[in-house]
């Protein structure tokens, strides 16, 4: 197993990916105080409009490695932050299920609201 990323959650402790096999993964976590949850995630199971953290964090390396996105991770985080403005990332949340796909499309228009002119195609 290789070791893909790591991420630092709000409340201090860290989530890191660990690539088991194409489109298989392994998302351990830990807390400031050492506590460790670990989660087996098939990424062909991710339903974004249903996801956990540990699930999106696995979802987006797959997607980046295989060329689907770039960064889509970071895409996630601007939008959870810009639009839910929540601790969705931290250890004791890390299993809660939100919709990506809803968020990603309200941050979308926000965008879009504050700056039509990036948006407009003339």
């Amino acid at each position: 197993m290789k070791k893909a990323i790591k991420h630092l959650l709000a409340n201090g402790g860290s989530a890191s990916v660990f690539e088991k096999s194409d489109g298989e993964y392994i998302v351990k976590a830990w807390n400031n105080k050492g506590r460790v949850k670990e989660y087996r995630v098939n990424v062909n199971e991710v339903n974004p409009s249903s996801a956990s953290y540990f699930e999106l964090l696995a979802y987006s390396l797959h997607n980046d490695k295989i060329g689907k996105t770039s960064s889509v991770l970071r895409d996630f985080l601007s939008a959870l932050t810009g639009v839910r403005n929540n601790n969705f990332c931290t250890f004791n949340d890390i299993e809660r299920k939100i919709d990506l796909k809803s968020m990603l499309k309200e941050f979308m228009n926000m965008q879009k609201d504050l700056n039509p002119s990036v948006y407009s195609h003339s």
